[in-house]
């Protein structure tokens, strides 16, 4: 067993940099694939090579590869995600040669792994991390499709006015106007904490979605008027987000999950509510109570009914 690498830690197996270019190293052999910088040219020749030597490369190197061009590309809350799950990933299909990942290894570890749920999100992207290296030309096919997932039951959890009243009144002040926002609005955390006053209008409020690319104006209500008039008030010194902290920042998704956190667990305990809901449970909440579907910019009826609609139904009965 070679001893680890030292430099060049990012780089795929048996490539180095040197002297301003990319070099495929194998028996003291130095093959020559691209100068520096050119990752493209780099992959387009070892690929070549790999294939010339009957040998394709590990699903380390695929998984460095997607995480260095594929995974910047996406939401900020997205790349905290999946950088975790291609932690597990490597872990578990690091070694393999893409070729040797068989449908019957993906229903295995859908079988084995005990959080169902987060293996479920694991493999939905080792089946993107594959699309991407038959494109590269870094494997043949998709092991991952045509295997049924783990099942899933949505959350049903409805929030009632009281509970959502209950727990804002104890909230911190930004954290209201956030709940209010995402119950008047029915957007995501994120978006919500990334409103500019330059995307207030005559109109409403500009939307472009940071999970789907959606771009939508919530137009004006009494209502949403009246919180955007209190942010503004409640945080005079922000030059350019609607709500911000104490030094005139953004809030991080983070910081507010874990205010979120501390909150409805004292609400839980102090027995204010009897069940938790999430932040996120808001949103359904939203289209729950709302009438406009497009309210939450949802590109797929059915899972926005399936999802987000979780009020009961009124029915007339039988005369």
């Amino acid at each position: 067993m070679g001893k680890p690498r030292t430099q060049n830690t990012g780089l795929p197996r048996y490539v180095y940099l040197k002297h301003g270019a990319y070099y495929y190293v194998r028996n003291n052999k130095w093959t020559r694939l691209a100068k520096k910088g050119d990752e493209s040219g780099m992959y387009k020749a070892l690929s070549s090579i790999t294939l010339m030597e009957n040998q394709k490369p590990a699903m380390l190197g695929i998984f460095e590869r997607y995480e260095r061009e594929v995974l910047p590309t996406k939401a900020q809350g997205t790349i905290k995600d999946q950088k975790h799950h291609l932690q597990i990933l490597k872990g578990v299909f690091g070694k393999m040669d893409p070729t040797a990942i068989l449908p019957k290894h993906i229903a295995q570890y859908l079988d084995n792994r005990e959080a169902k749920i987060a293996a479920n999100r694991e493999i939905a992207l080792l089946s993107h991390v594959f699309r991407k290296a038959i494109r590269w030309g870094l494997a043949e096919k998709n092991p991952c499709l045509d295997v049924e997932k783990n099942q899933e039951k949505p959350s049903d959890r409805y929030i009632a006015d009281w509970e959502f009243y209950a727990v804002y009144q104890q909230a911190a002040t930004h954290v209201q106007i956030l709940m209010d926002l995402a119950y008047i609005t029915g957007q995501r955390q994120a978006d919500l904490l990334k409103i500019k006053h330059s995307d207030i209008s005559e109109e409403g409020i500009f939307f472009e979605q940071n999970k789907t690319g959606t771009k939508i104006i919530v137009v004006w209500s009494d209502a949403l008027r009246d919180v955007v008039n209190r942010a503004k008030k409640e945080f005079p010194f922000s030059l350019e987000y609607l709500v911000v902290n104490s030094r005139g920042q953004k809030y991080s998704s983070s910081g507010i999950q874990t205010a979120w956190q501390r909150l409805i667990v004292d609400c839980t305990k102090r027995g204010i509510i009897q069940e938790r809901f999430t932040f996120r449970d808001i949103r359904a909440k939203a289209r729950s109570d709302g009438d406009d579907k497009k309210l939450l910019g949802h590109a797929n009826p059915e899972a926005m009914a399936k999802i987000y609609q979780r009020k009961p139904v009124k029915v007339q009965p039988v005369k």
